[in-house]
């Protein structure tokens, strides 16, 4: 099995050639014992250099059975360059490299022996006086370096992973948030839609009944559900979630005075701001059912935090004996669970509505 990526793919030229100081110990030799080599020997051996540098250059850019053929033709100009200096030693390395880098498992496994194989029938035929000068370099170097390929193939697989787990994580946000204001939107105007369809159909039976009167009562209801759900929405679209918790609890309190309904409010602990903003929207909800339906004077939210779990209560003391899970409820129980909530009701003393959340 082949790594479905070339070397060079997003990575900086710099790091791709950069290795290639390490093969001018290729040229020692030639250097240190230089009397011993020709002219011709030199040349060739130069000439076999810019081969291979030219090989592994296109071996960073191919995969599969191009690669493939890339490294064999590195591993026969190895083996054929040790015939003109032992310095070919220096550059068993880089074909390593490459198969740890590409070659996954027991194939893997397989070209690292083939290339040892390689290193030392070179220095068996080639150099079998300097054969432990000219193997030891090689094997060890080969070892070494082909297990810098694998470890470069699995974090580049690592990182890969990590980005593709970011843009899925990125992708859910999207469609919760989406889910989200999907869900705000329904809460926000759908009973107060609903209420003006009925109402609006209401006005107009009374009048083709000539109960001009009780239409016109019926006509000004609806005026003032259309005005109040007008200024819900202004509220939304201003950024009521980017007020905070705190800015959404003391606009319900001046809401909730207007009405005659006295409000108590704790003190607000810092939440996780996804806990935050569905508390946002129950406690909104929590208020509107007191004024729509409970009759209640007064009107409580309460925090706890526990080392365990984040509680937040809302309670009245209204006569609602009969509690049924209209959408309001239903919105503020699907909040409460998307997150690992619990909502729990209780109307002994009017009706209060607690909602925890595990750390």
């Amino acid at each position: 099995m082949l790594y479905s990526y070339t070397i060079a793919q997003n990575q900086k030229p710099f790091w791709n050639w950069m290795p290639l100081i390490f093969s001018s110990f290729y040229f020692l030799p030639l250097i240190m014992a230089s009397d011993y080599f020709s002219s011709a020997q030199v040349a060739l051996a130069i000439v076999a250099y810019i081969v291979f540098v030219g090989l592994y250059g296109f071996a960073l850019r191919v995969k599969g059975s191009k690669l493939v053929a890339c490294v064999i033709a590195m591993l026969v100009l190895c083996i054929a360059a040790t015939a003109i200096t032992p310095g070919s030693q220096a550059l068993f390395g880089f074909i390593a490299f490459l198969c740890g880098f590409h070659f996954i498992g027991w194939q893997g496994k397989a070209a690292l022996v083939i290339i040892l194989l390689g290193a030392t029938l070179s220095g068996v035929v080639f150099a079998p006086v300097q054969l432990g000068y000219y193997l030891l370099p090689a094997v060890v170097v080969s070892i070494g370096i082909f297990f810098f390929g694998v470890f470069e193939r699995r974090e580049r697989q690592h990182a890969r992973a990590k980005a593709r787990s970011e843009q899925q994580i990125e992708h859910i946000g999207a469609v919760a948030e989406r889910e989200r204001i999907a869900r705000d939107l329904h809460d926000l105007l759908g009973h107060s839609l609903s209420s003006i369809a009925l109402k609006s159909e209401l006005a107009q039976k009374m009048l083709d009944a000539k109960e001009s009167e009780r239409a016109r009562v019926e006509i000004n209801e609806v005026s003032q559900l259309a005005r109040d759900l007008l200024s819900e929405v202004r509220q939304a679209v201003a950024g009521m979630k980017q007020m905070g918790l705190g800015g959404v609890l003391e606009t319900i309190t001046k809401n909730l005075q207007s009405q005659n309904i006295q409000c108590h409010v704790g003190p607000v602990p810092r939440l996780p701001s996804t806990i935050e903003s569905a508390l946002c929207f129950i406690c909104k909800e929590a208020a509107t059912n007191v004024i729509r339906h409970s009759k209640a004077t007064h009107f409580g939210v309460e925090f706890k935090e526990t080392d365990s779990y984040w509680q937040a209560s809302m309670f009245d003391n209204g006569k609602e004996t009969n509690v049924s899970f209209g959408n309001g409820l239903k919105g503020i129980q699907t909040r409460c669970e998307q997150l690992g909530g619990e909502l729990d009701i209780n109307t002994e003393q009017g009706v209060r509505l607690t909602c925890t959340f595990l750390k």
